[in-house]
Formats: C-alpha cells, structure tokens, sequence
C-alpha cells in the first residue's frame, strides 16, 4: 500500500497518474495494474496535484505561475514552511512535510470527494462519452436474457473472444490481428467492451455472434 493511501485514503481523493497515450496505468498481460507502480497524488482542484516525494515530504503541483505565486505568498504569510520552489514557464512547484498537509491542501483545494474510492477503482480512469441507441440495446438485453446466473462467467469470455477472434482479425492487416487492447485505451473505452464494438460499426455482427455461442454453450451443456 502507498504511503498516500496509507496516511491520506478516506480524506483526500486520491488517483493514479495515467498515461497520456493510453489514458491507463501501466499493467501486467492479465489486466490488473503493475504491481512495481505506485504514481498516486492527491487530486486538486484546478489541475493542482500532491504526490508523496518520500521521507515524510511531499511535491505541490500548480500548472498556473499566477495561481502558483499566489500559493507561495500565502506560505509566507501564515509562516507555513516549504523548500525547493521552483517557478517554470508555466507551473510552479515546492516541498513541503507532513505536519503542513491541511494547510497546503486547502491552499491547492483538495478534494474530499471520494476520498474513499480506491485509487485504482474504475471511477478514477476517464470514459468515452459513447451511448449505444435504445433499441441496440434491447437487442442486446433480448439475446442475453436467458443466460444462467451461474454462467456469467462464461458469457463474459464470449465478448472476449468476439474482440479477438472475429473484430482484431477483421480489422488486421496482412494477416496482422488489429491491436484492439491499444486502440481501446487510446479512446478511453478500456472499460466499455460494448461501446467499443459498437464505434467499430460491428454491433450486427457481435449480437450474431453471441447468440450463435450462446446456443452452442446451452446444447453443449444439454448433452
């Protein structure tokens, strides 16, 4: 466990530093996040940001020289001590302890909201605003609606081997699967599996192939 979630978790939000590129973490080839990663800040308002430095101290991160300068003069002001502060083109940045933390996050404005999410929740990675149309959906809901509860699991392996039996080979090229792993985090759809066929206009083919697999599984068990 960080230090930040260790110390902070339950009282600022804190959330992963993602990639730009890929709008994720880094991970291990079974999806869960790379053990040996640990870049966690406490989410500001602003676009300000505190990440754990280490030995008790931490890095104040302000992307505006205005608003950065403006912070500083109130550590002087309240005699709140800092070290390193650095003024760039565009942001500014100090150090500070522990026993300062209340008064720079208010200084930073952290945020308290979801300070009980847990850093690496889904609702901390940023979504497509893509919405599948009502009547693909009940299409959807329609093919799906007589699947066990106890099959879920199986289900859910369908969607999986759609994406890379059917939608990475049609979209390859010269016998080349398509990446579509990198393409779905380049869009921000790591997470929405059936937004991300539908934007790939292969909807029709996704519902046929479930229901023929889902047929197949339910004969299979029969016999």
């Amino acid at each position: 466990m960080s230090y930040l979630t260790q110390h902070f978790k339950g009282k600022y939000r804190i959330v992963p530093e993602l990639s730009p590129e890929s709008h994720d973490v880094p991970r291990e080839e079974d999806g869960t996040v790379d053990k040996s990663y640990d870049d966690l800040y406490i989410k500001c308002q602003f676009g300000n940001k505190i990440y754990y430095y280490g030995r008790g101290t931490f890095v104040a991160y302000i992307p505006s020289i205005i608003r950065g300068k403006n912070i500083l003069k109130k550590m002087d002001e309240t005699n709140t001590p800092y070290s390193d502060p650095h003024i760039y083109d565009s942001e500014v940045e100090f150090k500070f302890k522990t026993a300062d933390m209340k008064t720079v996050a208010n200084l930073l404005k952290a945020s308290s909201f979801g300070a009980d999410i847990t850093p690496y929740s889904l609702k901390n990675f940023p979504k497509a605003d893509v919405t599948i149309p009502t009547d693909k959906m009940d299409e959807y809901k329609k093919i799906i609606a007589d699947i066990q509860k106890e099959d879920l699991l199986t289900f859910s392996r369908f969607t999986q081997s759609f994406l890379s039996d059917v939608l990475a080979k049609k979209l390859g090229r010269r016998n080349k699967p398509f990446d579509y792993k990198s393409d779905m985090k380049k869009l921000m759809m790591a997470r929405q599996t059936k937004e991300y066929i539908y934007t790939k206009n292969m909807w029709d083919e996704y519902l046929k192939y479930l229901e023929e697999q889902i047929k197949k599984f339910y004969e299979d068990k029969e016999k």
